[in-house]
């Protein structure tokens, strides 16, 4: 039997990034974040899927401001479309509608370090659902896909089309 997400908190914090390492190695470092509990790697857009299956869980910490109000980070479709569950902050788009309909994750009014280690068990212990990879996978194909997409800009089109007559 494969262990558990669970079975431990973190075995390492993983960071896929361009080119801020120099920042984020910064960062870690004011909050005493061990040099050998993080993984910071350069990533291209290819390499994402590959590193999102090495995840148990991924993160989306999007300030929650007026120009996110009706956004969707990439990336939160992105770990679902790989089955990987996501915590995200509320106020940024309808992702803690999503989270909470879907029970894809978890929404967080703000990731306040003290509260990250409750907020990582949470998020781990529904990654160890058996239906967690499933669930987030079909709701990234329903909400996410390019065909829905697609129907859904067709759609918008034809009405505006309609008006114009």
């Amino acid at each position: 039997m494969p262990p558990k997400a669970s079975d431990k908190l973190f075995d390492k914090l993983l960071i896929a990034n361009r080119n801020e390492h120099d920042s984020i190695r910064r960062t870690l470092e004011r909050h005493g974040m061990p040099s050998d509990a993080c993984e910071l790697r350069a990533a291209s857009y290819t390499d994402i899927p590959e590193i999102i299956q090495r995840m148990s869980v991924g993160a989306c910490f999007v300030r929650p401001q007026f120009s996110k109000i009706s956004s969707a980070p990439t990336k939160f479709a992105e770990y679902l479309a790989c089955g990987v569950p996501v915590v995200a902050v509320a106020g940024v788009g309808d992702l803690a509608d999503i989270i909470g309909a879907d029970r894809v994750g978890l929404a967080v009014s703000e990731p306040l370090l003290p509260q990250l280690s409750a907020i990582a068990e949470k998020l781990l212990a529904l990654a160890d659902d058996p239906t967690i990879a499933e669930r987030c996978r079909a709701v990234a194909e329903a909400r996410f896909s390019l065909d829905v997409g697609v129907a859904a800009y067709r759609e918008i089109y034809e009405g505006l089309r309609a008006v114009g007559k």
